[in-house]
């Protein structure tokens, strides 16, 4: 059974989260942390080792010593952040790599910052025109060169906005004919979802990857996560 949780206390913000994880294996390679910066933001970070098993989960480990070491105070500079975490992993443990993302969420200036590391962009469904927003920056998986440079994206929000974090593991997930579940169906499942007034989005497009796929097992870790400003 996946984990998953719905109707959490609201965040900060007024923000309602959802989340869903289910690992592949008894240990997972996935990563999700969301930390509340006092009253103003919110951090969030989603991160993807390459692997499974017991070094994928080591590998885990040094994403979150990184994270906790760095996270507190440069929260609000996410190419930095990212930057940091990368020499970290180049440091640590050699020669494994993770993609990773990272968003910082502030209230006052009701904006978005992020970063990513050769993660997916989160889909963002704008609520006033019901369009998904499209994003393009660069930025290597960490592990790979200590002296990568990441870039940064801003965005505003606005009330109703639902912003899916992810993994790869949803959308790559593939039935007998080797066809992958893809982002556009996860797309276009957020999206009627939500016309039909559903509250329990995850766990329906869970439900329809595994009846997409076929496949009781699956060939990598699940891990979403649904913020509803």
């Amino acid at each position: 059974n996946s984990d998953y949780l719905d109707s959490t206390p609201v965040l900060p913000g007024g923000i309602k989260q959802s989340y869903l994880y289910q690992p592949c294996f008894d240990i997972g390679g996935d990563f999700i942390s969301i930390m509340p910066v006092g009253e103003k933001g919110l951090s969030v970070i989603i991160a993807d080792v390459a692997g499974h098993g017991i070094t994928a989960s080591l590998a885990t480990g040094i994403i979150k010593s990184a994270f906790s070491i760095y996270g507190e105070t440069l929260y609000d500079r996410p190419s930095e952040l990212i930057a940091k975490m990368n020499v970290h992993m180049c440091t640590v443990m050699k020669n494994y790599f993770a993609t990773c993302f990272y968003a910082y969420i502030d209230f006052s200036a009701g904006t978005i910052r992020m970063a990513k590391a050769g993660h997916p962009y989160p889909l963002i469904l704008r609520k006033s025109t019901g369009d998904f927003l499209s994003f393009a920056s660069r930025g290597t998986a960490l592990g790979f060169f200590p002296d990568s440079v990441f870039t940064e994206q801003q965005m505003s929000f606005e009330p109703g906005d639902q912003i899916l974090f992810y993994t790869d593991g949803i959308t790559e997930q593939a039935d007998c004919n080797q066809e992958m579940f893809g982002e556009e169906r996860v797309m276009e499942l957020l999206r009627s979802l939500t016309a039909a007034g559903e509250q329990d989005k995850l766990r329906k497009i869970f439900e329809e990857m595994k009846r997409f796929s076929g496949k009781k097992t699956f060939d990598d870790d699940i891990t979403m996560l649904l913020l509803e400003m």
